[in-house]
This record gives C-alpha cells, structure tokens and sequence, in this order.
C-alpha cells in the first residue's frame, strides 16, 4: 500500500477541508498523511484512509528536539513525513498568489517540498495574480521538476502551456459526489461573504470593503421583503467570515436582524451540504460557494473578488456576477431578480471534465477501485 503526504491549507476551511475529503475517498486503498492541528481528527474522523499527524502531538516534539540536536534543522518531524512517503499531493487553490514584493522565502519553501519529496503533484490551483515577471519565471522553473500541475482554469495553463507535465481541469470540487433529494428545498437565500477590513495587503481588497457590506446589507433585506429566509455562512472563521458576518448584521434595521440566521463551518460538512441543498439561491463570494451552487443547481450571483473567481465565470460564459469596482452603483432588487442557474447540461460537462484533475495522479496511485468500470465524472440527480 502506498503512503501519500498530503500538502494542503488547514485552517478548517470549508473548501480545502472538502478538496482533502474529495481525493482520499478517490483513492480509498491508499494511506494518505496530513499535517494539522490536533482539531483534525474530529473534522476527519470519518475518512479511514487518512492519518493526522500534529505538531502538537509528544511524538512530533520529541522528533523536532531530535532532529534540531543532531542536523540544526528545524520541522524535522514534517520533513520526515514527507521522505518517509511515497509521494506528495499539494492540493491547493490560491497557492501561488504573490502576495508580497520580496518573494523569495515563499518560492525557497515550495523548492523545499520539491527537494523532499520523492514524487509531487500540484492539483486544482491556479497561478496568480502576481505582478512581477521573475515571480512567473521562478515558477515556471520550479513547476518544470514537478511530476504533474493541474490547473482549475485555462488562464493559468495558458502560462505554463509549454510545459509537457501541466494541463488543466475544472475545480476539484466538482468531483464532490452531490446527491439531491435529501432535504427539502425552502424559500431561503444563502449569503456566503469574506471578511474585507483587514485584507490591506499588496491587493487592498479593504477599499471596496464599505460597498460590499452596504451591497450584501441591502440586498439580504430585499430578500427579506419578497419573503426569502436568509442565511449567513461562514466558511473560515480564522480568516474573519464571522467577523464579516456582523457587520453586515449591523447594517440591517434591528427589526429584519433577528430573523437572520448565521452558521459557520467548523468541520460538519454534512451541515453546510444541507444548507445548500435548502436553499433556492446563493449570493457567493467564496470561491467554492460558487461551485457547491452551480452543483445543487441553485440560482448564484457570485461576487468577484478575485482573479480566481473571474476567470471560473469566463471559462464557463456565465455572465450573471457583480465585481467589487461596481458594488457601489449595483440596484441589490434589480440582482436579486436577475439570478440564474447553470444550465444542467453545461454543469453536467463540467462534472465530467473535472475527472481530468486526477489523470496524472491516477497513473501514480492506480485509480479507484470504486470507480474502476465507472463511466466518468459523476451522476448528478
């Protein structure tokens, strides 16, 4: 049985959680490792292919001590799992954003894994935004060594198309195995928001942060006039959605605020699945809130933010968004009626293409028993 090391962002996020959930049950004969916070094997302890390892665990502290007094290296214990593993996985989804001007600590760290790891596969990211050209350059060294890059949108690929081990596929969660029918579908609007005020970075994302929570404020209460339940989910508490959730709470009159309902993913997928399957729209800011709509078929306004989310629309000729830069002039009724759903035969293709984030990784591992014979993608009903 091979040993996989799975490199992902743990943070009890909605959609890196459900990225990790969606690759072991692909490959339910292989031991896949994680590296996380203690909080993990109650998230996962429903996946029986996995392992979570903790640096917060005797064993990994005393392996750290260890390694730190015989080699002066620091994360021995994180080194070790990963050369003691027969390859790694690096699922990911804005892994390699440039976030800052001196990017060198960043690069060194991902030729790091490259350097530990016997075999290494990139699944499901896309490249950028970045703004200086060594950064592209850098990468398109490194990505040459890897065993396989899978992009989720063409514009990524398009930039490192030249390279014979990089293709791109739709987001891995559109492999995520949806099956309707389990809950009735209500009169409810789900608001799926981040949180802007502290994203001040090289970006400055907090400039559009006083527009969207007005936008997000007024148009919850639009739907609360035509009758529509309204739900607030938070996908990351540790990056502010519960924080971003208040405040827009704090901008509707005090009368329509207490009918409000708010949950926060906090490793109950089961939970947040049936909150969209519930409801009949979804106005998305998060990137997979977008996908999770498109897939229970739901109507979706998805609100960019980034190049991430803009480029997913493009692929998919999906005209209905509103960007930050026109919140401000946006008529929140005029969009509350203008939602849309993704036509089933367009979702459906997508379904099936989203197969192909795996098709490197598939030769390495060997696919599925479960899905061996199975006609690909998956059924949606």
């Amino acid at each position: 049985m091979k040993k996989v090391f799975i490199y992902a962002y743990l943070a009890q996020n909605l959609g890196d959680d459900l990225m990790v959930r969606i690759l072991c049950e692909r490959y339910p004969h292989i031991k896949f490792k994680i590296y996380a916070t203690k909080e993990y094997r109650k998230i996962f302890r429903d996946i029986p292919n996995l392992k979570i390892c903790s640096w917060e665990d005797r064993k990994a502290k005393i392996w750290d001590s260890f390694w730190k007094r015989v080699r002066n290296t620091e994360n021995g214990y994180w080194k070790m799992l990963i050369k003691l593993s027969d390859g790694v996985v690096h699922v990911g989804g804005s892994s390699f954003t440039q976030h800052y001007d001196n990017f060198e600590e960043l690069v060194q760290a991902d030729e790091k894994l490259r350097n530990l790891s016997k075999k290494l596969y990139v699944l499901g990211v896309n490249f950028g935004p970045y703004s200086d050209e060594n950064y592209y350059k850098r990468y398109s060294q490194l990505f040459a060594k890897y065993d396989g890059v899978t992009f989720r949108d063409q514009f990524s690929y398009n930039l490192f198309s030249c390279l014979k081990n990089v293709r791109w596929a739709p987001d891995i969660v559109f492999n995520y195995p949806v099956k309707r029918g389990k809950y009735k579908e209500k009169k409810q609007i789900l608001f799926s928001v981040i949180e802007l005020e502290r994203r001040n970075g090289k970006y400055a994302l907090n400039q559009w942060c006083e527009a969207y929570e007005r936008f997000i404020a007024k148009m919850a209460e639009v739907a609360m006039e035509q009758g529509y339940q309204v739900m607030f989910v938070g996908f990351c508490e540790m990056q502010g959605d519960m924080d971003a959730i208040e405040n827009i709470k704090g901008r509707i009159c005090e009368k329509k605020r207490k009918d409000i309902q708010v949950y926060c993913y906090t490793g109950n997928l089961e939970a947040c699945m049936r909150l969209f399957e519930e409801s009949e729209k979804i106005v998305g800011t998060r990137f997979h809130s977008i996908i999770l709509g498109w897939l229970f078929q739901k109507k979706v306004l998805p609100i960019v933010y980034d190049d991430k989310t803009r480029n997913l629309l493009e692929d998919n000729k999906y005209r209905t968004f509103l960007e930050f830069e026109n919140l401000a002039l946006a008529d929140p009724r005029e969009m509350f009626n203008k939602m849309e759903s993704l036509p089933q035969t367009e979702l459906q293709i997508l379904v099936q293409e989203a197969e192909r984030q795996f098709w490197a990784v598939d030769k390495f591992l060997g696919k599925s028993r479960e899905k061996e014979g199975a006609a690909d993608g998956n059924t949606i009903n």
